[in-house]
């Protein structure tokens, strides 16, 4: 805040974005701009602070409400107004997404979509997640499994499906799931790192024919799948960057209702795990027929 006639400037935005592979707050290379809902000619480019922190001021309609003391009867008193939120990042790390935010707001924007707001990796404190482009490299010490999702009801690619992975844990504690965001081209990469000894389902990775541990590049494990997916609408002024990208709305994605994953084309069973080894790519793919090649099946509605 700075002093401004006796009040507090008060920044009606204030927002962290963090990597959902790490937890770790991202900066560089995002570009965050902003603007009042249904006036997107009115967009403003929001700027991160040394904490990583984007910060907006001078907002198009706020300009009183930024003026004032920033404490409890401030924001109890000043009137709140949709605004639009647009993520792109330039170096092609994460997918780009729009969400929606009541200005002003205290503190740090939350994130609050998704089942119970669960996070989509590590514990995400504090920021909104990024998700991971189908074309970032593999961490080390992880594995990656990869689809490219296709809607036969469509007959069009399940752009902006969800999968979600989860280790089933052999001690007894809740598995930490892992989730994958397809893009416009229903291209998914879901990056799941290598699990501790007693987080296998049914053992370790001690070799079965001696206390030797199994090498790195021999271990495997199994995860259990699930999907969530709603074909999105076929209007064509859906949301879009100013480049012309179409993009998701973050919320409405993550909400999407569940959805089944086929493991062939005639859709009589469905995918619910897959087996992954460490330091690979694990391709999924729905068996028999030729169009389109190469692609996993994807439905609304629950596994039957």
């Amino acid at each position: 805040m700075t002093a401004d006639r006796g009040l507090s400037r008060v920044a009606p935005l204030g927002v962290r974005f963090v990597d959902d592979r790490t937890g770790a707050a991202v900066a560089e290379g995002l570009v965050v701009t902003c603007w009042p809902a249904g006036e997107p000619s009115r967009r403003r480019l929001a700027r991160a602070n040394g904490s990583s922190v984007f910060s907006l001021h001078d907002v198009p309609g706020l300009g009183d409400v930024e003026r004032g003391t920033g404490d409890d009867a401030y924001f109890r008193a000043a009137p709140r107004r949709p605004f639009v939120l647009d993520v792109e990042d330039r170096d092609g790390r994460f997918l780009p997404f729009r969400v929606m935010a009541e200005l002003p707001a205290r503190g740090l924007l939350p994130f609050t979509c998704g089942p119970a707001a669960s996070p989509p990796g590590p514990d995400l404190p504090g920021g909104i997640p990024l998700f991971t482009a189908p074309t970032r490299p593999a961490a080390p010490g992880s594995a990656v499994l990869r689809a490219d999702l296709w809607d036969p009801i469509a007959d069009a690619p399940a752009a902006w499906a969800v999968v979600q992975a989860r280790v089933a844990s052999a001690a007894g504690r809740a598995a930490t799931p892992r989730w994958a965001l397809a893009d416009d081209l229903g291209r998914l990469a879901l990056h799941v790192p290598c699990p501790d000894d007693d987080d296998l389902d049914g053992g370790s990775f001690a070799s079965p024919s001696g206390p030797a541990p199994v090498p790195l590049a021999a271990r495997t494990w199994t995860v259990e799948l699930t999907a969530a997916y709603r074909p999105p609408p076929s209007d064509p002024r859906r949301a879009r960057h100013p480049r012309g990208a179409p993009v998701p709305d973050l919320c409405a994605a993550l909400m999407q209702p569940p959805a089944t994953l086929w493991t062939d084309r005639a859709r009589t069973t469905p995918v619910q795990r897959a087996s992954l080894t460490y330091g690979r790519d694990t391709v999924l793919r729905s068996i028999g027929g030729a169009r389109p090649p190469s692609v996993l099946f994807v439905t609304p509605g629950s596994p039957p």
